[in-house]
């Protein structure tokens, strides 16, 4: 019977040990997920003062050469009509001076 004591108290003590062990590892892992979270939260800070206001900025240059754009089609494709309203003005202006 001593020897069942003995061989159950060593098996409790490893059992014990064996969950002090997992707690210990448990409390590491909850730490290195905190730390990680708080370096996700900085990226996320980072990015939301940083890279949005950048993204808006190129998105208002980006409107602007749009813009920029339609206004020289329009020219371009005015441009003749403009030709022809300057030729209908000098004729018309030979004909008042005749």
């Amino acid at each position: 019977m001593a020897l069942s004591r003995q061989v159950s108290a060593t098996v409790a003590t490893k059992i014990l040990g064996l969950v002090a062990f997992l707690c210990f590892g448990l409390v590491v892992v909850a730490a290195v997920s905190v730390y990680q979270m708080a370096m996700i939260g900085k990226e996320l800070t980072n990015i939301a003062e940083k890279d949005i206001p950048l993204t808006t900025a190129i998105s208002h240059v980006t409107n602007h050469q749009l813009e920029q754009a339609a206004l020289v089609e329009r020219l371009s494709c005015g441009f003749p009509a403009w030709k022809l309203a300057k030729r209908n003005t000098q004729l018309a202006m030979s004909k008042l001076q005749s």
